[in-house]
């Protein structure tokens, strides 16, 4: 066993106080992580408050740091003080210059000792800390949780077996997911907080989650929960848009011409074309973001159509397209880019060929 270890091994079973002198003279590396352990392990030997004063003071004189940290927790001498709820060092240590700081789990010292414990020692420390801002290591002082989502809900539709994508940037945190069926938000379901811990600092972060598991029709949010890993100083930041997924169900049929034909995309549902030329002008204005009116429908062909068609083509103001839920209400959509899935032939061409037939 290493000279190092020895000074671990004289501070847990010692039972003369020179033995940790000889150990600590054996071991001229006052760095070391072993002598480090041991100067934290002072704090657990069953002893006087001046006797385990003396025991620190040789580890200090040693030229041990009085702010070391263990390299894996990230405990200062200050942590196994109230661990230990040995209080009745603190003003020896901070005499000697111990400083307030947070461990790999966000906590100060103080945090590890029960209310009912805290004596006039403990008071004093903690009138200390109020004057002092303690950083931790996610977060650096002065640095605010910031986040901003970018994620354009307006522009996109997805179906429930696709990813769903969402856009975000900012200081690192947690993303959080909510949904309610249709508009009532009277059913609010919550998911629960997705694990990893998302690094977005100095750049821009896209997220996919799966979202097969919501309703057939469902309004999603999305929360950015900004904070550092300990869930400290949280700032949250939510999507306002509601996202409309559908279900992957059978294709939506609108008509070109007097004959059916059937797409993915649930804007195309129940809209009838007189004509190609129509047809391909509403496909480029529905592309170009520009889209002003539901179809182009002469008012004779209105006039021709039957009570049934009349219902699948409902009028309604400009830039608002509607479509049909499975349960027989409206849904207000927002006009969008034609989102094709990779096994769909985009519809751009003069010809019936790019259409399918049903």
């Amino acid at each position: 066993m290493g000279n190092s270890s020895s000074v671990l091994d004289s501070v847990t079973s010692f039972e003369d106080i020179n033995d940790i002198q000889k150990a600590l003279q054996a071991s001229p590396d006052p760095t070391d992580v072993d002598v480090i352990k041991a100067f934290h392990a002072c704090c657990y030997v069953s002893t006087t408050c001046q006797r385990l004063q003396c025991i620190l003071e040789m580890f200090l004189k040693h030229g041990v740091d009085v702010n070391a940290t263990d390299p894996t927790t990230q405990w200062t001498i200050l942590h196994h003080v109230f661990a230990s709820q040995k209080t009745f060092v603190l003003p020896y240590l901070l005499a000697a210059g111990a400083k307030h700081s947070r461990d790999v789990n966000g906590l100060s010292p103080s945090d590890y000792l029960p209310k009912s414990k805290r004596d006039h020692f403990v008071r004093i420390y903690m009138q200390q800390c109020d004057d002092v801002v303690v950083p931790t290591a996610m977060t650096p002082a002065g640095e605010s949780c910031e986040v901003q989502m970018v994620h354009d809900w307006k522009r996109d539709t997805h179906e429930l077996g696709e990813l769903l994508h969402v856009k975000c940037k900012g200081t690192a945190g947690y993303v959080q997911l909510i949904y309610h069926e249709n508009d009532s938000i009277d059913s609010l379901q919550e998911e629960a907080v997705f694990d990893q811990f998302i690094n977005v600092e100095g750049g821009e972060r896209t997220l996919s989650f799966s979202t097969s598991h919501l309703p057939e029709m469902a309004v999603v949010h999305v929360l950015y929960v900004a904070c550092d890993k300990q869930m400290m100083h949280r700032r949250i930041q939510a999507t306002d848009g509601p996202l409309r997924m559908q279900a992957n169900v059978e294709k939506y049929v609108f008509t070109v011409n007097g004959e059916a034909f059937h797409h993915g995309n649930p804007i195309l549902d129940g809209m009838v074309f007189p004509t190609m030329r129509e047809f391909q002008q509403f496909m480029k204005m529905l592309k170009s973001d520009k889209l002003q009116s539901v179809a182009y429908v002469d008012d004779s062909i209105n006039n021709q159509l039957d009570d049934t068609t009349n219902d699948t083509t409902p009028s309604q103001h400009p830039g608002s397209p509607e479509k049909r839920h499975p349960n027989g209400g409206k849904a207000s959509l927002e006009p969008t880019e034609l989102q094709l899935e990779s096994n769909q032939q985009e519809v751009e061409s003069p010809t019936c060929s790019s259409l399918v037939a049903p």
